[in-house]
């Protein structure tokens, strides 16, 4: 039963992570040449099946959808802290001096009132 446990606790899980050399081939072969999900992922240098299909129907539903993008899970991330107006505020502080330190800019969204 130890040996198991054991085992268990040093298996990890095994993420698929794509080039965006293979992404581009995807989309070559599954909309320029009209090959299936399963094939393109097949000739796109080994993405698997269950993914080429994926991306294939999120393809075909969602025509603004940039494959090349990270796929990041933003569904149970924290809250951002910082919002547009505090973006605009840093752009505008870089902008006028470009040789501030970041401890300096941290100061400046701290004394900014509006902020």
């Amino acid at each position: 039963m130890e040996e198991a446990s054991r085992v268990v606790k040093t298996q990890k899980k095994h993420y698929n992570g794509y080039f965006s050399e293979q992404k581009l081939l995807f989309v070559y072969y599954n909309r320029v040449k009209l090959f299936n999900a399963a094939k393109s992922g097949r000739l796109a240098r080994g993405i698997a099946e269950l993914t080429a299909q994926k991306w294939a129907k999120r393809l075909k539903e969602d025509k603004d959808w940039n494959i090349l993008e990270k796929q990041t899970n933003k569904v149970n991330r924290p809250k951002a802290q910082l919002d547009k107006r505090h973006k605009i505020h840093l752009l505008n502080f870089y902008d006028n001096k470009p040789q501030v330190r970041i401890v300096d800019a941290v100061a400046s969204l701290i004394s900014v009132p509006c902020i």
